[in-house]
């Protein structure tokens, strides 16, 4: 049996704790652009959300404001 290879980065709980949000290459403060196209596409203009893996939030965040959604968001 051999051991288990160690991941190649920090847990994601280390992660956060060692570097600042903003500098990390996931964080996008504004309402992603796909995103916003497709809810543009679709006429979704308000509604209800579930966030999952939200990261730093700021998807979650500019979802919510822009379409006055009632969402839920979890990172784990």
């Amino acid at each position: 049996m051999t051991a288990d290879p160690q991941p190649p980065f920090p847990s994601w709980d280390e992660r956060y704790q060692q570097q600042a949000v903003e500098t990390m290459p996931w964080f996008y403060p504004e309402l992603d652009d796909d995103l916003k196209q497709a809810l543009d596409e679709l006429k979704v203009h308000e509604g209800r959300a579930l966030d999952l893996g939200t990261g730093p939030g700021t998807q979650a965040i500019q979802l919510a404001q822009s379409l006055r959604a009632e969402l839920i968001a979890g990172g784990r």
